[in-house]
C-alpha cells in the first residue's frame, strides 16, 4: 500500500515539474501577445492613423481631379501597410509570434505612402490642408509602428 501511495505522488511531482516546464513559454507568450499598456496604446494607434489616413486620402481624391493618380499611389503604399497589419494581427489573434517580414511590409508602406505623399499637391486651399493633415497621421502611424516594435516584446 506505501509503494502506491509513494509511486502516485512520485507520479504527482513529475506531472507537476513537467507542467512547470511548459508554463513559461506559454506564460511568454501570452504576455507577448496581449502586450503591456504602452504595447496595446501602440497597436491601436497604428491601426486608427492607417484607417483614418485611408479615409483622409480618400477625401483628398474626391476634393480634386488633378491629385488622383498621385493620391492612389499613396492610398496603394498605405494598403500594403494595412496588409502587413493584418498579417501580424492573425499570428497574434493564432498566439504565434509576429512575423517579421509583415513588420517590414508595414515599414515599407508607410515608407513608400511618405515618399508618394510628397510628391501630392494641389493650388486648392482645403485640398492642401488635406494633404498637411495626411501628413500628419502618417507620421502618427510611423511612430506607432515605432512604439510597437520597441514596446511589444
Amino acid at each position: 500500500m506505501m509503494s502506491r501511495v509513494v509511486l502516485f505522488l512520485f507520479g504527482l511531482l513529475s506531472l507537476l515539474a513537467g507542467s512547470q516546464i511548459h508554463a513559461a513559454p506559454v506564460a511568454e507568450i501570452v504576455a507577448r501577445q496581449t502586450g503591456n499598456l504602452q504595447c496595446n496604446l501602440d497597436r491601436l494607434s497604428i491601426v486608427s492613423s492607417v484607417k483614418n489616413l485611408q479615409d483622409t486620402l480618400s477625401q483628398i481624391a474626391s476634393s480634386d481631379s488633378s491629385t488622383a493618380d498621385a493620391v492612389a499611389a499613396v492610398q496603394s503604399d498605405v494598403s500594403d501597410a494595412q496588409g502587413g497589419i493584418a498579417t501580424i494581427a492573425q499570428a497574434l489573434v493564432a498566439g504565434q509570434a509576429a512575423p517579421a517580414s509583415a513588420r517590414d511590409v508595414v515599414k515599407q508602406g508607410l515608407v513608400s505612402a511618405g515618399t508618394d505623399l510628397a510628391a501630392v499637391t494641389s493650388s486648392d486651399a482645403a485640398t492642401t490642408k488635406l494633404i498637411t493633415k495626411a501628413g500628419t497621421l502618417l507620421t502618427k502611424a510611423g511612430q506607432a509602428g515605432e512604439g510597437v516594435v520597441s514596446n511589444c516584446k
